[in-house]
């Protein structure tokens, strides 16, 4: 069953495309290299970014859990359609690789764009892909107001510094 809204959402989606490259190429250009001690604070600036960000878009008890001995995780919810409808969680990591050698055409750290794609180091693993369920969450809360389930994220940075 298809919803009511669903052409509206996929529109303002569509819409708004130029504008989720553009939150994920701000969050692309913080080197938050978990694994290299002198990246723990962009690590952190860059979780506190995301939370920052969720909470605007209306997610509930956006919040950022510094837990000992690892990096921060950034954690937010929408589940206000009740205990009997489902919960998706929606998982991914905001931390990034060191630049170990590879042959890296642009700058990794600078997002570039050439024809329709987006390099830069995490654009594809991982931001990329929960920006996409972000932008789409955004896209449901603005022309619906609601979403039609519950709705839990996850977004870690993966090191335990001990």
């Amino acid at each position: 069953m298809s919803h009511p809204q669903i052409d509206a959402i996929r529109t303002y989606a569509c819409n708004h495309f130029e504008q989720t490259i553009e939150r994920l190429s701000g969050y692309l250009t913080t080197p938050a290299i978990s694994c290299d001690t002198a990246h723990h604070a962009d690590v952190r600036a860059l979780a506190a970014a995301i939370k920052h960000d969720l909470a605007q878009l209306g997610m509930d008890n956006a919040r950022v859990y510094e837990l000992d001995g690892a990096l921060p995780l950034v954690a937010a919810e929408w589940c206000k359609v009740g205990a009997d409808k489902p919960t998706v969680l929606i998982y991914g990591h905001l931390d990034l690789q060191p630049v170990q050698g590879e042959a890296w055409q642009t700058p990794p750290h600078t997002p570039t764009r050439q024809g329709e794609r987006l390099y830069a180091r995490g654009a594809a693993d991982d931001m990329g892909g929960w920006v996409s369920h972000v932008a789409a969450l955004e896209a449901w809360l603005h022309v619906a107001g609601a979403l039609p389930l519950n709705v839990k994220l996850i977004i870690e940075s993966h090191v335990h510094l001990v």
